[in-house]
């Protein structure tokens, strides 16, 4: 029988998984039924109204559902139950959903806007003595979605700051985010929808210059010196220079 498989969440996130799942079983043989659930009223809502169109099409090529306005409430062996009364079978589920603040955040004292870590343009919190940066905190000065590129781009103002704090010298630099920035969603095959600005373009190119950015990111992670071991003290457990 054909895979029924689940994603929750039906932001860029899910919709790339989606397609790639797709793609991925339909050429080993194997087509899936994907259902994605997405919990606002409309899926893809960060992105323009042209890349959301090219992308929505390609869901419906690849025949995949999309439920919006509902999430699960419960996910069983086999089955996910929506917060609407509607039971869908899944043999895999898969969770894409979007950054949401950690619990704890609200018993520090701190600040916050919806959930998250209000902060000023020199990253600082409401305690100045504590600064913050990525997907937990809100920025005050220029509220942006929780993306990575912001979040890297916040590491060497935080890295600056945080000297010049523990210092008491030099003056704290100010972090201003850029208004919109370039997303590259693989449509499953050797495809890629970009959007930015509102614009929309969609085709192999694009893969082909996403896949050459991916492949340059993840080879950072792939090929770490190996650390030299600590010495060992003269009275140790036997075996464990081994």
């Amino acid at each position: 029988p054909a895979p029924a498989i689940v994603i929750l969440g039906g932001g860029l996130g899910g919709v790339e998984l989606a397609l790639a799942t797709a793609h991925r079983l339909t050429e080993l043989g194997r087509k899936p039924r994907i259902t994605v659930v997405e919990r606002a009223a409309q899926a893809l809502s960060g992105i323009g109204s042209g890349a959301r169109a090219a992308l929505l099409a390609h869901l419906d090529r690849q025949g995949v559902q999309l439920l919006t306005g509902t999430v699960a409430v419960q996910v069983d062996a086999g089955c996910v139950h929506l917060a609407d009364g509607r039971e869908i079978q899944a043999d895999l589920v898969l969770g894409v959903a979007g950054a949401r603040p950690q619990g704890w955040l609200a018993e520090t004292g701190l600040d916050l806007t919806d959930g998250y870590v209000t902060v000023g343009p020199t990253l600082q919190s409401s305690d100045p003595a504590i600064f913050g940066a990525g997907d937990c905190v809100a920025l005050s000065h220029a509220p942006r979605p929780k993306a990575g590129v912001f979040a890297v781009r916040q590491a060497p103002v935080l890295l600056h700051n945080l000297r010049a704090a523990l210092s008491g010298q030099g003056v704290l630099r100010r972090y201003q985010p850029q208004r919109d920035y370039l997303k590259l969603i693989s449509t499953g095959g050797k495809g890629a929808v970009a959007d930015k600005w509102g614009l929309r373009l969609d085709g192999p190119l694009l893969w082909r210059w996403k896949d050459r950015i991916d492949r340059r990111f993840m080879a950072k992670f792939g090929a770490f010196p190996a650390m030299p071991a600590a010495p060992l003290p003269a009275k140790h457990a036997a075996g464990l220079a081994e």
